[in-house]
């Protein structure tokens, strides 16, 4: 949902990446809402849109690597 002030986080914010070429990557910034200290879900499907088996890495705002995960052709990875 928006508010004048932008994303308020009362529903999920989906955004959309594509594959051109075998070495592409998809790279997200996302700013929590103000105030907010609780967890954040990050979930990357490929099932049901192509046969790709993703790697999905989640990094802090310095750099570090927080987790990564990778998938099978066409799974979910969260």
């Amino acid at each position: 949902s928006q508010t004048s002030g932008g994303y308020d986080g009362s529903t999920p914010l989906a955004v959309y990446g594509d594959i051109t070429a075998r070495a592409d990557v998809d790279t997200f910034w996302v700013k929590p809402l103000s105030g907010y200290t609780g967890p954040i879900t990050f979930r990357l499907q490929t099932a049901g849109v192509s046969l790709l088996a993703a790697k999905l890495s989640v990094y802090d705002d310095a750099g570090r690597l927080l987790g990564s995960t990778t998938g099978s052709a066409g799974g979910v990875l969260t």
